[in-house]
């Protein structure tokens, strides 16, 4: 999990809960239901997948920023892998 508080920055690697790793490219506000609502949605966070899974790697995703931050978590390239 990734807490409110902390920032999603670009280029940052983050690990999903099922193990593959994925590259922040942006957030963006989301602009999905504006035009009933006349409001913006939450933020959205493209990322790149960086390994073959059931998708290959470079395959683009989008998700909401407060699913997204349930669901993975920063990697510190800085720390050896704890395996």
């Amino acid at each position: 999990m990734i807490y409110k508080d902390v920032p999603l920055i670009p280029n940052s690697v983050v690990r999903h809960i099922d193990g593959l790793t994925y590259q922040i490219e942006d957030v963006r506000k989301s602009t999905s239901g504006y035009e009933t609502s006349h409001q913006l949605a939450n933020n959205i966070v493209n990322y790149t997948q960086l390994e073959d899974g059931t998708y290959p790697a470079g395959t683009k995703w989008c998700k909401p920023e407060d699913e997204f931050r349930e669901y993975f978590t920063i990697v510190d390239l800085n720390t050896p892998d704890q395996k």
